[in-house]
């Protein structure tokens, strides 16, 4: 380690080598690889500098050329794949350190342990058993590690869990899904540490790990063996030991001018020599590749994008338009629409250091990078009248439900976000994007946003017809040049890398650190994802569901490149990035054996780790291109499908996500399937999820997995004839890719399980058992929701302790027999809460009430949750879920105004009159039950959608506009004191959710508090809750205004 201080550390390891001798040793070449080596190679005066991949790569050749590597680093891991001797995979962890050395050094600090000397290992090997750390985020390890010490776990076990987490922490998030050799070498000084040597071990049964000798310098010796190989005979560049080591560079620094990023740069002087210069963000002073300006395909895809903009035209109101998320796509639309109307239109600037600083200040913090960069460049048009940014739904007509052309979630919330967030109420003009129908509804949108600016309907109309004119000229265009790029590329037989990433990451070269730039001057063309011909490709050919309309751009530019010798492809994604956490699996299994190089760019992305990552990939793709191309077999199975149609001869395995499984189970019986409820999810379920999942997927997907993975693993060879089930959706949310993704994982497992789903785009309805089922399970579900209500509302208050629980235990086993049977549900209820009734001591004071809501697997799984419900009642509270029924009931409000969008007459009847018929049958059997014990009302589906509208369009389809308006409803009840809204760890809905209620909480005097959860151990959820309690009982408690502001006060703090 260089403490810092690369060129004191270079100098000491001269020194001590001059005293062993190397003044007397020939030095014919000296090659340089690590993270400073640009500026260690100067110093010294290097013939050779290298990444570490490459240099890793050449060294683990000696040992073995055909063995992969698994390389763990002080500050970065790595991964390199091989086939017939060549390279044609490699991989380094992203943003996230754990399972660095650093990070281990810093955890063993934490417990007072040497890793050094060998107490570690020792204390691990000491362990009588092993706990679940996670294998995450390395913040989210840490906490895990704090909550064991303060439970008491004795240190060897924290010491051996630790060991076990990092092997797969590293296998989770660096190998992922690929595939390993038979053969791996393990290097890196991490490995000196012989418990994780063991743990990997473990974890990779049946490949022969081979621990490289000297593993704590493998890198150098690589570099060195890649110097001799350069060398030939040339004299090398070396300066000598004894000059570098009297060699007193002046150091200096200065701020750069040449853009708006104002870097700090440092100048090294070494006498009578050109200076060196590194800090640059742009590589303009310190990379030894190209440093003159490169034009690419990216600055041309730019000049057609904004070739309409003319600054400081126009006679009207001055509009600004962010340059930021899907205006890199739709500029030509927006620009073209103002330009029409004659209005001045004002472009933001591009991103720079100081706009992303602003931006990440100005965000909730764990949106993605794009949306925190839009809070930035809204935040910067300051001097406008207005500012445009449409809400971005669906992006063309749609083929049918399952290929709707959606925009994620939070992309269609963004501008609603950031008019809350920003206070833009009356400045924000927020057009509606949809063409799944076609234009019309688009042109209208945009005409009733030129009303605001004092333009009439027509001069809207108008103004939007010539955008939409402009967008398609620009979309021509592009098509063009890049069928002429292409034809270059074939033409000079040049190597063409396709950037899969939505162009608002990939053209943003403030943003992406000159990604594009980057690659020109390491010698390859980089080829916008928007260039290829993506028409061509059919992606129903890949997916029964690719739903996003980015997802089949994806799709189709992963089959062109896959097939054209002269592309290779390039995944730029970001942190949290929740379509990417699939798609980017699709983009890979239909690239084959194909390298293909991943980046994630967010506001911590450091120049020197993407340089590297850069050099390794284009490294790479030129071995493999002069290799003729060897490579990994092209996955078999690479379609991703699903079906409704459930067989009576097989049994159905059904996850319990709740209680309501058990009455979803009896009515499918009532109608001839044979069913079995999975038992409740546990630490098992993440303990086998995790071992194929990569930690981007949300918790309710790796849980549901875990569920069939405990099943295949529990029940040995009695896994035939059974089907899986899993509800899905056709979009916007990632559920309605859990079916199909987990029946590929499971098979990959060998576990060939079929999986059944039903599509909420249909209500649910098309499961083919029949209306009478649809109505029984109705029936069912929302007895169990009003059971789910008389406990809550009993066990905070019961005589008795656990009464409650056993009296719902009960009536849960009775209502589910009745649906079985088919018997009425009528008289049930009714004796339910009568005998609840019974359990309450009515002596005791109210508690506050407290609404929970939020995603719905999340709010009603009490593993996921980490018991959120009881967790509340120990703090003193009483609460209300949110209903299984409210999301039943929202999608029969969705199916019915698709049908009226789509004139479909009898889809509109049939829609009407099923949703009257669920109305009846809710009243009819919860009649009474709720008068015995004065539970609160829910509000209807209509009421949640007009609070929601308030602050969110109820178009933007999604969880979260459920989530609003329910919580809405608590904050303006009398009844309510608070809200607590959960969400699993990078749910898209949940972030819009948690965004707005930062800024809605004050507003309605109350606590509204967003908890997120990933599976792991941890403490921070019971502290918000503790909090969160204690300013409830202060508002609670106290009356009047001054009151109000205090809870407010507090709310804010």
């Amino acid at each position: 380690m260089t403490a810092g201080r690369p060129i004191d550390a270079v100098k000491e390891v001269f020194r001590n080598l001059l005293a062993k001798g190397a003044d007397k040793v020939k030095i014919v070449g000296v090659g340089v690889t690590g993270s400073g080596r640009y500026l260690i190679g100067s110093l010294i005066g290097a013939d050779l500098v290298k990444n570490e991949i490459t240099a890793q790569t050449r060294a683990a050749a000696e040992i073995d050329p055909d063995a992969d590597i698994i390389e763990i680093g002080g500050q970065d891991s790595k991964l390199v794949i091989k086939r017939n001797g060549v390279v044609v995979d490699y991989q380094m962890n992203k943003a996230c350190a754990a399972g660095t050395g650093s990070f281990i050094d810093e955890l063993a600090e934490m417990l007072d342990i040497s890793v050094n000397n060998g107490d570690f290992a020792r204390l691990a090997f000491d362990a009588s058993y092993t706990i679940d750390l996670g294998s995450r985020c390395a913040a989210f390890m840490a906490q895990a590690v704090a909550s064991a010490q303060q439970e008491g776990v004795p240190l060897q076990v924290i010491a051996a869990s630790l060991a076990n987490s990092i092997a797969r922490n590293y296998l989770s998030k660096v190998v992922a899904h690929r595939q390993l050799g038979d053969k791996v070498i393990l290097t890196g000084a991490v490995f000196y540490n012989h418990a994780v040597v063991s743990a990997f071990r473990e974890q990779l049964k049946g490949k022969q790990l081979t621990v490289a000798e000297h593993k704590e310098v493998s890198g150098a010796i690589g570099a060195a063996l890649l110097a001799r190989e350069e060398a030939k005979g040339k004299e090398s560049k070396f300066r000598g030991f004894r000059k570098v080591i009297d060699t007193e560079p002046a150091i200096s620094t200065f701020i750069c001018r040449g853009c708006e990023n104002n870097c700090t740069i440092t100048r090294m002087q070494i006498h009578r020599e050109k200076p060196t210069f590194y800090g640059s963000r742009c590589d303009r002073y310190d990379s030894a590749i190209s440093r003159g300006r490169m034009e690419t395909a990216f600055d041309e895809r730019e000049k057609l994008l904004f070739q309409d903009y003319k600054e400081g035209s126009g006679s009207g109101p001055s509009v600004g338009i962010p340059r930021a998320l899907l205006v890199y796509d739709y500029a030509p639309l927006l620009i073209g629409f103002l330009n029409a109307l004659g209005v001045r239109v004002v472009l933001s600037g591009t991103s720079t250091k100081e706009m992303v600083e602003r931006a990440v200040e100005l965000s909730y913090t764990d949106s993605c990078f794009p949306l925190k960069l839009l809070h930035g460049h809204a935040a910067s048009l300051t001097d406008v009248d207005y500012i445009l940014y449409p809400c971005f739904i669906r992006l063309d007509r749609k083929e049918g439900d399952e290929n709707q052309k959606y925009t994620c979630p939070l992309v269609q919330a963004s501008p609603y976000i950031i008019r809350q967030v920003l206070d833009l109420p009356q400045r924000l003009l927020i057009p509606v994007i949809d063409f799944s129908r076609g234009e019309e509804d688009t042109i209208d949108s945009f005409a009733e946003v030129a009303t605001r600016m004092g333009y009439s309907h027509r001069q809207g109309r108008e103004a939007a017809i010539a955008g939409i004119e402009a967008q398609r000229k620009f979309e021509a265009d592009k098509l063009m040049v890049g069928e002429r790029l292409l034809r270059q590329i074939r033409q000079d037989k040049q190597l063409g890398v396709v950037l899969f990433a939505r162009s608002y990451l990939s053209q943003d070269s403030g943003a992406n650190l000159g990604i594009a730039e980057k690659l020109a001057q390491l010698g390859v063309v980089p080829i916008p994802l928007d260039f290829l011909p993506l028409s061509w490709v059919n992606p129903k050919e890949y997916s029964d569901r690719p739903y996003w309309f980015y997802e089949s751009k994806h799709i189709a530019g992963a089959a062109i490149t896959a097939a054209d010798p002269h592309l290779y492809g390039l995944v730029l994604t970001n942190f949290g990035c929740g379509p990417n956490s699939f798609v980017i699996r699709m983009v890979e299994d239909i690239m084959g054996g194909k390298p293909l190089g991943q980046l994630e760019i967010d506001e911590h992305a450091a120049e020197t780790g993407i340089i590297t990552r850069l050099e390794a990939f284009v490294d790479t793709i030129t071995g493999y291109a002069r290799s003729a191309g060897p490579g990994m077999a092209a996955p078999k199975r690479i379609y991703r499908g699903a079906i409704s149609l459930i067989s009576s001869r097989k049994l159905l395995l059904i996850p319990r996500m709740s209680p309501h499984a058990e009455v979803v189970s009896a009515a499918m019986e009532a109608y001839g399937v044979r069913t079995t409820v999975l038992p409740e999810p546990d630490e098992r379920n993440l303990l086998y999820s995790n071992q194929v999942t990569t930690g981007a997927e949300c918790l309710p997907y790796r849980v549901t997995l875990g569920d069939f993975m405990r099943f295949y693993y529990e029940n040995g060879a009695r896994v035939e004839n059974v089907e899986g089930f899993m509800p899905g959706s056709y979009g916007p949310c990632r559920f309605g890719k859990y079916a199909v993704e987990q029946v590929r994982l499971l098979r990959e497992i060998g576990f060939d399980l079929p999986i059944r789903t039903t599509e909420s785009n249909t209500a649910y309805r098309d499961l083919n058992l029949g209306p009478g089922f649809e109505r029984l399970a109705w029936k069912g579900i929302v007895a169990v929701d009003y059971l789910e209500r008389l406990l809550w509302r009993t066990r905070p208050y019961e005589k008795q302790k656990g009464a409650a629980d056993a009296l719902f235990e009960e009536y849960l086993s009775r209502v589910a027999a009745r649906v079985r049977s088919k018997e009425n549900l009528d008289d049930l209820l009714r004796q339910a809460a009568a005998e609840f009734r019974e359990l309450i001591d009515f002596s005791l004071p109210r508690r506050p009430l407290v609404g929970i809501n939020g995603e719905i697997y999340l709010r009603s799984n009490r593993f996921s949750n980490s018991n959120l419900v009881r967790v509340c009642e120990e703090a003193g509270l009483e609460v209300i879920v949110s209903p299984m029924a409210e999301w039943l009931k929202y999608v029969s409000c969705r199916h019915l105004e698709d049908a009226v969008s789509d004139r479909q007459i009898k889809k509109i009847v049939t829609s009407y009159l099923k949703k009257r018929i669920q109305e009846y049958d809710e009243h009819k059997v919860t009649a009474k039950c709720k008068d015995l014990l004065a539970l609160v009302e829910e509000p209807s589906i209509a009421e949640i959608l007009r609070l929601t509208s308030r602050y969110l369009s109820p178009k933007c389809g999604s969880e979260a506009v459920l989530s609003i308006g329910s919580a809405l409803h608590c904050m303006e009840s009398s009844e309510f004191a608070g809200v607590i809204s959960v969400m699993p760890h990078g749910c898209m809905p949940g972030g819009i959710v948690a965004a707005l209620a930062e800024k809605l909480s004050p507003l309605c005097h109350k606590p509204w508090v967003s908890l997120t959860y990933d599976g792991f151990s941890e403490t921070n959820n019971l502290g918000k809750v503790d909090n969160f309690a204690e300013v409830v009982r202060f508002c609670h408690e106290e009356v009047g205004n001054t009151a109000r502001q205090q809870c407010t006060a507090k709310v804010r703090a």
